[in-house]
């Protein structure tokens, strides 16, 4: 029943309907997320601008990687395309 929950929550989220869908899994992509948002306000709020270009390149590492995560966990069947 737990998958059931972590497979409809992943689905919903992120868009992504996978056969399988681990716990694991579902708490990475909740971490970036919530990483790529917090990134996205602090790159707001930033003024320097060395800073925010850094900000900015970690915002794009951590957006790949959950494309990464996304990709291996709906093994292709990504809704969002």
């Amino acid at each position: 029943m737990q998958s059931e929950i972590t497979q409809q929550l992943t689905a919903v989220q992120f868009g992504v309907r996978a056969e399988t869908v681990t716990t694991y899994e579902k708490d990475r992509l909740d971490e970036l997320s919530k990483r790529i948002e917090t990134l996205r306000k602090k790159i707001k709020g930033e003024r320097q601008l060395n800073r925010k270009i850094e900000m900015q390149m970690e915002l794009k590492k951590r957006k790949d990687e959950l494309q990464s995560v996304l990709k291996k966990t709906g093994r292709g069947n990504d809704e969002r395309k």
